[in-house]
C-alpha cells in the first residue's frame, strides 16, 4: 500500500528518492518536465518546450538531462532556492546523470564514442566547489555589511571560498558576548 504523490493524470515515471525528497519526470500535456515532492507539496523544477528526463536527487540538489534546443545537456536544481543551472553546454548528447555528495557524473555520447564526465558543484557561485569551500553559502556582496550597514570595505573572496564578511559572521556566531566579538574581530583584522 502507498499513496499517489502527484494527483495529476499524466505519465509520471522514473522516480528516485533521497531523504524527504522524491523526484520524477512527468508529462505536462506538452512534454516531460521534472517534479519534486517533499512530503508537503509538489514542485515543478523544469518548465520549457523540450523534454526533461531521468532526474536524480541527493539532499537539496536534483540533476536531470534536458534538451537545450540542440541536444541533451545536464541541469542541476537547488530545490531550496529553485535555482536551475545548466552544467553542460556542448555539441554532443549528455545522458543519465547521477548525483552524490558534491559531484555529478553522466555520460556524453559523441556518436561514435561515449565518455564519463564528472562535475563538482558550487552552490554559492564563488568558483570554489562546495566540498572544499570553507563557506558554501558565502556572502558575495561587493562590500562588507554589518547587519544592514554597508561599511564600504571591499568584501575580498579568499582562495578557500570564504569572504571577509563570512569571517566576520563566523566571529560573531562563535562569540558569547560583544566583548569577545570585538577581540576576535581585532585578531581577524590584524
Amino acid at each position: 500500500a502507498g499513496w499517489k504523490v502527484d494527483q495529476v493524470k499524466a505519465y509520471d515515471m522514473f522516480p528516485q528518492t533521497s531523504g524527504n525528497t522524491t523526484v520524477w519526470q512527468g508529462h505536462d500535456g506538452e512534454d516531460y518536465e521534472v517534479f519534486a515532492y517533499d512530503f508537503t507539496s509538489v514542485m515543478q523544477l523544469s518548465d520549457n518546450d523540450t523534454s526533461d528526463h531521468h532526474p536524480q536527487v541527493c539532499g537539496r540538489y536534483v540533476v536531470w538531462s534536458g534538451n537545450d534546443g540542440n541536444d541533451d545537456e545536464i541541469f542541476l536544481a537547488d530545490i531550496t532556492t529553485g535555482t536551475v543551472t545548466q552544467l553542460t553546454k556542448n555539441h554532443y548528447v549528455d545522458h543519465n546523470p547521477r548525483i552524490s555528495g558534491h559531484g555529478v557524473v553522466w555520460h556524453g555520447d559523441y556518436g561514435n564514442d561515449c565518455e564519463i564526465f564528472l562535475a563538482r558543484y558550487d552552490s554559492d557561485g564563488d568558483g570554489v566547489p562546495d566540498d572544499i569551500d570553507a563557506c558554501p553559502d558565502s556572502d558575495l556582496r561587493a562590500t562588507v555589511f554589518i547587519g544592514a550597514v554597508d561599511t564600504g570595505i571591499e568584501n575580498v573572496l579568499f582562495d578557500d571560498g570564504a569572504t571577509i564578511a563570512d569571517l566576520i559572521m563566523m566571529c560573531w556566531l562563535s562569540s558569547p558576548d560583544l566583548k569577545t566579538f570585538r577581540k576576535e574581530l581585532r585578531c581577524l583584522i590584524n
